[in-house]
């Protein structure tokens, strides 16, 4: 149930933890925020560099994931390029910016190694998205295709406060 490579929950582990705190923020009517990020040109780095280095990579995702959150916030590793964070009591908007820190600080991290990898991330909160525990796979995929679709369009703020996270902007919803 732990990632082995990240140490981080893994995909299985993040489902039950994701249920548990949507009942939890639920039951108390407060904000719980998921960002959902992936490696942007992940791929190029096993095919050039090996998956010895693809793997260095995923640790200093997974490690600078760790370091750049809150006690109270929730790493996880989906599964290859893909990670997710809880931020429990927290809107999307005050997430968005935690993550963008976040963004910013992987890319330099990366470049200085190396990597030719820079992450696109979403960001929604629960309360104003209608979806179970069950259903996550289906909110990740839609994150990813937002994420991705962002880093193109620099920055977006989606419809029942989801932020997307671009090209170095955040725009806060209204």
């Amino acid at each position: 149930r732990t990632d082995t490579l990240t140490g981080r929950p893994n995909g299985d582990a993040s489902l039950d933890l994701l249920a548990a705190q949507i009942e939890y923020h639920r039951r108390r009517d407060e904000p719980l925020s998921i960002a959902y990020f992936d490696c942007d040109r992940f791929k190029q780095v096993n095919d050039r560099l090996g998956h010895e280095a693809g793997d260095r990579c995923l640790l200093l995702v997974g490690t600078a994931l760790s370091e750049g959150l809150r006690r109270s916030d929730y790493p996880c590793r989906i599964g290859g390029d893909e990670f997710a964070a809880l931020f429990p009591s927290t809107g999307s908007g005050d997430a968005a910016l935690v993550m963008e820190r976040l963004r910013g600080r992987l890319a330099r991290t990366l470049a200085a190694e190396g990597f030719p990898v820079t992450v696109s991330v979403g960001v929604i909160e629960v309360p104003d998205v209608d979806v179970e525990p069950d259903r996550f796979t289906d909110l990740v995929v839609a994150l990813q295709f937002d994420a991705d679709l962002l880093l193109r369009l620099h920055g977006v703020v989606h419809p029942g406060h989801g932020v997307g996270i671009g090209d170095g902007s955040v725009q806060r919803p209204r």
